[in-house]
């Protein structure tokens, strides 16, 4: 059901308070109800937000703002982030605390009352107070509860626009992109390309004259600006960058603007930043709906959220939940841009309705998908009522009885069905319906809340005055119920929805003869006027899978309120009967069951004699240590303290793996240092001059390979006498350049290094950068990363992933693309897809992003940045002997066969004492041991090769929970070796075997690309096995002891 509530802010201030009216009703409807509140004074709000803009802005994002800003400077990112992050929570609490003041109240309570989780909610805010439209709104509590919901922002004072007829076929956008200084405006075009039934008109950064031209002689349905954009303090005009040199605000553009409103436009969008001064003069002028930022907004954050919104908006879902949902998406960007869901927010006019594309459309067309909500099964509100028995499996258990089918048989004549007749009976009195039976527990509806009080007090007063007994006194049952709109299945007359769990889990925090409610409910029930019965608020209690929601109680009969189930231990007996049964029964005490063996039943056993039978079950002795044990290996490990020796161990077993042998479709040509000397004193800045270059480059170039990787810099352009060389780095496509990120943490090499000047393609340059670990060894691939905006080098996929891509893109010709993925919240993934060899079909292969658990613990977060893989070596007797290795001389003098560079990878890199690109593998560290980077790059190449073309794994890390089964398994391993040998050879012998059958394990993991936990697992059980022998060596027999 779509529902339109305005929410009315009046003449006020934060230190005076706001008087408030609320008004609810259909949508295109007038209201059908309305109250009157207030909000109290609160000076603290802006102080609140005035912090958060402030860190907000201290980030020094790179936005779409076009006016100064002061950013502080010498503190760490992290450090501002964290800032940002407390202000946002600061100021979110507050706004939530404000709202939920007493004088608020009736129109809190009017709200819950009238409005469903399933309606479809536009709330427009009207207020003119700029202080108040810049509040986040969307953080609100009681909003964030419905998902068909959005807030927009509105003037006071509007009135409707008297619109001339247009027949024009599609959808008119005139598109303004303005001054683009430091910012991408080229996707927001892109983007409005793909747009269905849209005819999109492009400004780039227009002359005055040109866009008044426009606006005054065409019919428009769509503004929209991507630029950049501010508003002046405090939000009472905003700017837009036309171009370089020229600013105009709305009021330079009433006249035309007018005109264009009256033509049919119906929707302005400012992908730019600071939009709330542009938003009041347009408003002015009464355009019915903006699309605005209300703070400066990062580049890569205004082109996500023109792409979500653009793609909701197409296919026909209603403008305002269309914003929500793209605002939304935009959460999974706030770890590099905090608050990017605060940013976007919609203006509109009350007095228009708002736009929809298939209204814009006037064509229409039945070729793109309508988004269409049916909630005729969710029109009518009832209340959800779920009760259940308290300790039911433990009352099945004591029944009397030999075995389970006679125990249930018992309890089922005895207790389930004469409370299954005291829920039905009543019923029908009360206005209920049995909605379904879940094992002891009933759902039922009520027509409304009142309803379901009434009759859930009646059934906990007839269990009180003729108690069910059981095994451990009076049967107890509680209660939970939820008014709301839930579906209504058709076939079986069940109910489906949140307000289905939401009754569920509100029943899960009763206690034996408790009565709990939702805030909906009991605001119905207070106002349903009963005197005879309190509702109890017990405040906010989070419920699984909803959050945290107040929770309120049912009192009568001068009932007191009692703490909810998780506040203190439930007890089994029921806590207004306690006089009836042991006050010490509770569940966390064993349940009695029948002996097989007559036992004294009034015998007091002591604390010791019960550990000392405990005790003499050997393996349940040892379970807490076994737990304590590897908790405590655990929180090692995460600290990163094992992090050295799980490294040598991941080594090791690198090593000794079966040899796979050289890679068939790489060679590697090597610049030796006397290749270096053979080039003379001619003029060079890199390890190649232009004409040893050009020459290398043309006879690969003759021998046709599928890529030529030059791992070596040239951050310089070429000599003007060498122009066949210019021509082969601009135009040869099989030519991928090296370039390096500049790493402003880094001494070694703070600035990074330019690809070649001559090349411009993204999809020929890749960046050379490696990660080492605290060793200093290389074992991940930085297969795709974001550079520091300063860097010389934009590149996005690593060097050796761009020749595998070469490669691939060849083999599998139309098949192959790229696409990166984050599923259902799962970490970043590529996703390749290539073509079936001898099919038709095509097979995608998927890199995941490495998580910093498993072997890598303790490490900071910025090492772990952009899409990282283990890097899977390929199994060699040492690293050079990937591929086949020629040298430059042998190329250059005709000694290599065309054959053997036809349809390969072809890497160039340099081999020389003085290079310094010199790294550590696994394969070992020392100074004979390291190797040039063309070889490292070789093995990050063949990687993604294997695993798409031959389905060689990338490597995979266990999750936490099950590194920590494993660790557990392998203490409990060493509990049993030491209980059942005890302390003789055979314990020796079989911990020798385990150990072994351990490492084989691990090594047959690391062959087929699985990291098990080796050492953590190594100390578990040598440290238990050693505990436990030393306990047991330290016991005294008593026996001995008397004589």
């Amino acid at each position: 059901m779509d529902k339109l509530v305005v929410l009315r802010m009046g003449e006020g201030s934060f230190t005076q308070g706001f008087p408030v009216t609320l008004q609810v009703g259909q949508e295109n409807d007038r209201p059908s109800t309305e109250i009157v509140g207030s909000l109290p004074p609160n000076p603290n709000i802006p102080e609140y937000y005035q912090g958060w803009q402030t860190a907000y802005l201290n980030l020094g994002l790179t936005t779409r703002l076009d006016a100064p800003t002061e950013q502080l400077t010498n503190i760490d990112w992290q450090e501002l982030q964290v800032n940002c992050e407390q202000a946002a929570q600061t100021l979110h609490h507050a706004l939530d605390r404000w709202l939920l003041a007493d004088t608020f109240r009736p129109v809190r309570d009017k709200w819950l009352e009238q409005l469903s989780l399933q309606d479809h909610i536009r709330i427009i805010l009207q207020t003119d107070n700029p202080q108040l439209q810049r509040l986040p709104w969307h953080q609100w509590e009681l909003l964030t509860r419905y998902p068909f919901a959005e807030l927009v922002l509105s003037a006071p004072t509007y009135e409707g626009i008297q619109r001339q007829s247009s027949s024009t076929a599609g959808i008119k956008i005139l598109a303004i992109l303005g001054s683009s200084h430091g910012i991408n405006t080229q996707a927001d075009q892109r983007l409005l390309n793909q747009l269905p039934h849209a005819n999109v008109t492009f400004l780039v950064e227009p002359q005055r004259q040109e866009l008044t031209d426009q606006l005054w002689d065409q019919n428009w349905d769509i503004l929209f600006f991507a630029g950049h954009s501010h508003s002046s303090n405090p939000c009472d005009t905003g700017h837009i960058c036309l171009n370089a040199h020229e600013t105009l605000n709305i009021k330079q553009l009433k006249y035309s603007l007018q005109q264009a409103i009256s033509k049919g436009l119906q929707l302005a969008i400012f992908n730019s930043c600071d939009g709330l001064g542009l938003a009041h003069h347009l408003a002015d002028l009464h355009l019915p709906a903006m699309v605005i930022m209300r703070e400066p907004v990062p580049d890569q954050v205004a082109q996500y959220f023109l792409k979500y919104f653009l793609a909701a908006f197409s296919k026909g879902k209603p403008f305002h939940l269309a914003v929500r949902e793209a605002r939304e998406r935009l959460h999974d960007l706030e770890p590099q841009f905090p608050c990017a869901t605060w940013l976007p927010i919609i203006c509109q006019n009350p007095a228009e309705p708002p736009p929809t594309w298939q209204q814009l459309n006037q064509n229409g067309g039945d070729d793109y998908s309508l988004w269409r909500h049916d909630n005729d099964s969710a029109a009518q509100i009832v209340t959800i009522v779920f009760t259940d028995l308290v300790s039911s499996t433990a009352i099945k258990q004591a029944m009397p009885g030999l075995d389970v089918t006679t125990r249930n048989q018992q309890y089922y004549d005895t207790i389930l069905q004469p409370h299954r007749q005291r829920v039905t009976t009543s019923l029908a009195a009360f206005g209920g319906r049995l909605v379904k039976t879940e094992g002891d527990g009933f759902l039922m509806s009520f027509p409304g809340a009142m309803q379901a009080a009434q009759w859930s007090i009646a059934l906990q007063q007839h269990h009180e005055q003729d108690p069910i007994e059981t095994p451990f006194g009076p049967l107890q049952v509680r209660i939970g119920m939820h008014t709301g709109s839930p579906l209504l299945n058709a076939e079986d007359h069940d109910y489906i929805g949140q307000e289905v769990d939401y009754a569920y889990r509100i029943s899960d925090l009763a206690d034996g003869g408790q009565i709990l409610l939702s805030e909906v409910s009991a605001v119905l029930l207070r106002n349903a006027g009963l005197t005879d019965i309190t509702v109890y608020d017990h405040d906010h209690c989070p419920l699984k899978g909803i959050g945290s929601v107040p929770i309120f109680e049912i009192l009568w009969d001068n009932r007191q309120p009692r703490p909810l189930r998780g506040s203190k231990p439930s007890t089994v007996s029921n806590a207004l009967n306690t006089d009836q049964q042991p006050a010490n029964k509770t569940l966390s005490e064993p349940i009695a069951r029948p002996p097989i063996e007559a036992e004294p039943p009034a015998e007091k056993v002591s604390l010791f004699s019960k550990v000392h039978r405990f005790c003499r079950r050997p393996l349940w002795s040892v379970l807490p240590t076994s737990l304590c044990l590897t908790a405590a290996l655990l929180g090692i490990r995460g600290l990163g303290l094992l992090q050295p020796m799980e490294f040598w161990a991941f080594d090791q077993l690198l090593r000794l793996r079966p040899n796979e042998g050289p890679d068939p479709r790489l060679l590697i040509v090597l610049v030796t240092d006397k290749d270096i000397q053979a080039q003379g004193d001619q003029t060079r800045r890199s390890s190649l001059n232009d004409p040893t270059l050009t020459q290398l480059l043309t006879k690969l170039d003759e021998a046709n390979p599928k890529a030529i990787g030059l791992d070596i810099y040239r951050d310089f352009a070429v000599d003007p006498n060498y122009p066949k060389l210019t021509t082969q780095l601009k135009n040869n496509e099989r030519l991928v350049v090296p370039c390096k990120g500049s790493d402003s943490s880094s001494d070694s090499d703070p600035v990074g290094i330019a690809p070649p000047p001559e090349v411009k393609a993204p999809n020929r340059i890749g960046f050379t950068d490696f990660i080492e670990d605290g060793d200093g060894v290389l074992r991940r691939h930085i297969l795709h990363m974001n550079h520091e905006p300063a860097s010389p080098c934009r590149a996005s996929f690593s060097f050796g992933a761009l020749l595998a891509f070469h490669y691939l893109e060849q083999q599998s010709k139309q098949a192959f693309s790229l696409k990166f993925a984050e599923p259902n919240g799962q970490p970043l993934q590529l996703q390749v897809q290539t073509a079936q060899p001898g099919t038709d079909a095509t097979r995608t292969t998927i890199f995941k992003q490495l998580q910093p658990h498993g072997g890598y613990q303790g490490i900071n977060d910025d090492r772990m940045q952009g899409l990282q893989l283990l890097l899977n070596y390929r199994a060699l007797q040492k690293p050079t002997d990937i591929a086949k290795t020629v040298t430059l001389e042998q190329v250059l003098t005709g000694q290599v066969n065309a054959n053997a560079i036809k349809d390969k990878v072809v890497l160039v890199g340099v081999q020389s004492s003085g290079s310094g690109d010199f790294w550590s593998t696994p394969y070992g560290a020392g100074p004979t041991q390291k190797v040039a980077g063309v070889f490292v790059q070789a093995h990050m190449a063949s990687q993604i090769m294997s695993a798409v073309e031959d389905q060689r794994s990338c490597f995979k890390i266990w999750p936490q929970w099950a590194d920590g089964l494993w660790i557990w398994g392998w203490t409990m391993m060493g509990s049993i070796v030491a209980i059942v040998f005890k302390f003789t050879t055979r314990t020796g012998i079989v911990s020798a075997v385990l150990i072994g059958g351990l490492f084989s394990l691990c090594l047959w993991g690391i062959v087929q690309a699985i990291w098990m936990p080796l050492m953590p697992a190594l100390m578990a059980f040598i440290i238990t096995t050693l505990a436990v022998l030393l306990v047991r060596t330290q016991q005294i027999d008593p026996d001995h002891q008397a004589s």
